[in-house]
């Protein structure tokens, strides 16, 4: 799936959606999007299990919002599109300018959708 020569590149952003409202949003690599991932039972997260339950896997869109990203960039963007905002971080509290500036550069990559 991804070139391993550059191991520290690897991971992506990667997000459910129904009809085109967003569900849930993760970060991920090798094969964390799938979701048959999320339906097994040694995952803890009912709400996103019933979630997919509900609606039926076959039902779900997954995008791939960034790829080719070192886990660094992938953390944040992940706390990025999980805030729902630009200029909040954990608990709403104000992103310093370094992670904006980290943010900034995370984004500046090519943005990839694909359904499953």
């Amino acid at each position: 799936m991804y070139d391993r020569n550059s191991l520290n590149n690897y991971f992506y952003i990667y997000g459910y959606f129904e009809n085109t409202v967003p569900f849930y949003m993760g970060k991920g690599k090798d094969y964390r999007y799938l979701i048959s991932h999320y339906l097994t039972l040694l995952y803890p997260n009912r709400f996103l299990k019933n979630k997919i339950l509900k609606i039926g896997k076959e039902n779900i869109q997954i995008k791939f919002l960034h790829k080719d990203l070192t886990e660094e960039q992938a953390f944040y963007l992940e706390e990025y599109y999980i805030t729902g905002s630009g200029n909040k971080g954990r608990l709403g509290q104000p992103l310093t300018e370094e992670t904006r500036k980290k943010l900034s550069l995370a984004n500046k990559g090519n943005q990839h959708e694909k359904n499953y």
